[in-house]
């Protein structure tokens, strides 16, 4: 596994709500397999970067969500961009973390053309 690596996904005025925590490897010559966790911003509480990788990581370790690509799709922002729909997917999280995870999307999407 490579280092771990963070994206913070953040609403249509940048303020971080939650962080993806990341690791890739290839297991192959032909497939790259990312292991990742997240962490959502509780509006209660004030946004602190160092907790949000914290939590993020942590689950990251503990309970691994996996995504597999083929190497020739492997560009960060395109798997970043399927973790996201991945993520938007789920029916237990919040509206305002959804919206952000297509805010997100759509930057990294655009970042890739």
């Amino acid at each position: 596994m490579s280092r771990t690596r963070f994206l913070y996904v953040r609403d249509e005025n940048r303020f971080p709500v939650g962080c993806i925590a990341y690791q890739r490897s290839s297991a192959d010559e032909t497939e790259d397999i990312t292991q990742f966790g997240y962490s959502i911003y509780n509006p209660k509480d004030k946004f602190n970067r160092h907790m949000a990788r914290h939590v993020a990581e942590g689950r990251m370790v503990k309970t691994p969500r996996l995504h597999v690509a083929e190497i020739e799709h492997a560009h960060p922002n395109a798997i970043l961009h399927d973790i996201c729909l991945t993520l938007q997917d789920e029916s237990d999280i919040p509206n305002k973390f959804w919206d952000a995870l297509e805010t997100t999307r759509l930057r990294l999407l655009k970042d890739l053309v």
